[in-house]
């Protein structure tokens, strides 16, 4: 998805929250035990498309043994944008490492890195 294909017009006021996008992060490779250069970025639209700001996503790692900011989940709210984002340190260990972000009442999203 490039950025010339998001809607960036501004949030309607009253607009509810539908659908998360997955945006950029998924399926990296990167040294096990260190941050990955891209954080996981999703974005939240309402039924028209436009972004929606306040919305708290909760990523979460769930296989791998990573972290975000040292802790095994991280509550990010959505920007202007609707964007929230957070870098995964991968696990020590080599191999898949998984997270989830979910916001209330929305579809959660899976992200995927590997550690080398």
């Amino acid at each position: 998805m490039s950025a010339s294909s998001w809607n960036a017009a501004p949030l309607a006021g009253g607009s509810t929250a539908a659908l998360p996008h997955s945006v950029r992060g998924d399926g990296q490779t990167g040294l096990r035990g260190i941050a990955l250069s891209k954080a996981f970025t999703v974005r939240v639209v309402d039924a028209a498309g436009r972004p929606v700001a306040g919305v708290q996503v909760t990523f979460k790692v769930t296989v791998g043994g990573g972290n975000f900011a040292g802790g095994g989940q991280l509550k990010v709210t959505t920007n202007a944008s609707g964007l929230a984002e957070a870098t995964l340190t991968l696990g020590a260990t080599p191999g898949t490492n998984t997270a989830t972000a979910a916001a209330p009442g929305l579809n959660t999203l899976t992200f995927t890195a590997t550690g080398t």
